[in-house]
């Protein structure tokens, strides 16, 4: 007979990996070995020894209710998934948009036969994705991680954010955002058919 303990430990592990996630960034792949764990501890329960009415009756709400709380919050993000195929999902474009976007972005960068092989840099991973560079045949090596400072900082200071990239073999920097458009004079050109945007370090 398996002891209540590892029973609980596996709950209590479950539920402290979901809650850290819950103040930083929930995405199912992010949360589903501890929604694992949370299943395997529901397993346990029922084979736990006989228990009185009163610690049967709490068992079992117990059981039901945390059955219903990880059913929830699969069959949510199982939606939340699937709209977002074609869909945007608050802040978050749709997986066809991203999809359309990265396979342009690739092809324009894979055109660029100066840019065959570089290495690259981009603005705020949460804004683009780094799939098409895969796809381009370019490596990204460093991150601006933060879009708005940048756009907010002054043009000697992103200058100086340029330099520090040239320091580290870096030939570009590619950012997703129409604001970029307002540092087309700074040399930000824009791929077509996209919101994207890529600055190319040339000379010194």
């Amino acid at each position: 007979m398996l002891p209540v303990s590892e029973g609980l430990m596996l709950l209590i592990a479950s539920f402290s990996g979901i809650l850290l996630f819950l103040l930083v960034l929930v995405e199912m792949r992010y949360v589903a070995p501890f929604l694992f764990l949370g299943v395997a501890g529901l397993a346990l329960i029922w084979r736990y020894g006989p228990l009185d009415a009163r610690e049967g009756l709490v068992r079992d709400c117990a059981y039901y209710t945390l059955c219903v709380v990880f059913l929830s919050f699969t069959a949510w993000s199982a939606i939340d998934q699937a709209l977002r195929a074609t869909m945007p999902s608050g802040s978050k474009p749709s997986y066809e948009v991203v999809f359309r976007e990265d396979t342009a972005m690739a092809n324009y960068i894979r055109g660029q036969k100066n840019l065959s092989g570089a290495r690259g840099a981009i603005v705020d991973s949460h804004s683009m994705s780094i799939y098409w560079a895969r796809l381009a045949g370019v490596k990204i090596v460093a991150e601006i991680p933060s879009m708005r400072d940048y756009l907010e900082a002054a043009p000697y200071d992103r200058e100086t954010a340029k330099q520090r990239l040239r320091e580290h073999s870096v030939e570009f920097v590619a950012a997703r955002g129409r604001e970029f458009q307002a540092l087309a004079s700074e040399g930000w050109t824009k791929v077509p058919s996209t919101s994207d945007y890529y600055l190319l370090f040339t000379g010194k």
